[in-house]
């Protein structure tokens, strides 16, 4: 089943190490990539550990509603892949909401890197070169207006996270 939603309830601590995620100025558009040890807990540390990294997203509305989507790139060795799972949720006014949503088989274009040899992995696994040599779907920079991301998978994983926040 694609875009598969699977809610979960925030504890007050991840709430709180989320709403760290989002910049002081929430009042544009914007995205941050993040490095494996800074993603948020609320991605089980055993998925953790098979992470590379992470893109976050976030974007306000007119009425204090804010939307903050991480969007972790999951390293697939077995499939010689890179997936995308996507956790988003809603702040209204500051204010956490108290459950937010995981989007598990993702349908979107992008959302699976594929076609790297086998033994590619192997040598990502055992020498970090992930860190040196990032995957396609990585933005160029480090930060930026969401819509630098326009037409990329990233976006696209933002935009059906946001269709089951709201739907």
């Amino acid at each position: 089943m694609p875009n598969k939603p699977s809610f979960v309830l925030l504890s007050r601590d991840k709430a709180q190490e989320l709403k760290r995620l989002c910049p002081a100025d929430e009042s544009e558009p914007w995205y941050r990539v993040i490095p494996q040890e800074q993603i948020p807990s609320v991605f089980p540390a055993s998925f953790r550990s098979k992470l590379d990294h992470a893109v976050i997203m976030g974007s306000g509305d007119a009425n204090g509603m804010t939307y903050l989507v991480v969007n972790a790139q999951r390293i697939d060795e077995k499939a010689s892949a890179i997936d995308q799972e996507p956790f988003g949720m809603v702040f209204d006014n500051g204010v956490a909401s108290e459950s937010g949503v995981f989007v598990h088989h993702g349908d979107w274009a992008g959302r699976t890197e594929s076609g790297v040899p086998p033994a590619f992995w192997d040598h990502v696994s055992a020498s970090g070169i992930g860190n040196f040599y990032p995957p396609p779907s990585l933005p160029p920079n480090a930060s930026g207006s969401l819509q630098d991301l326009e037409m990329t998978s990233n976006m696209h994983a933002f935009n059906q996270t946001l269709k089951k926040l709201l739907g």
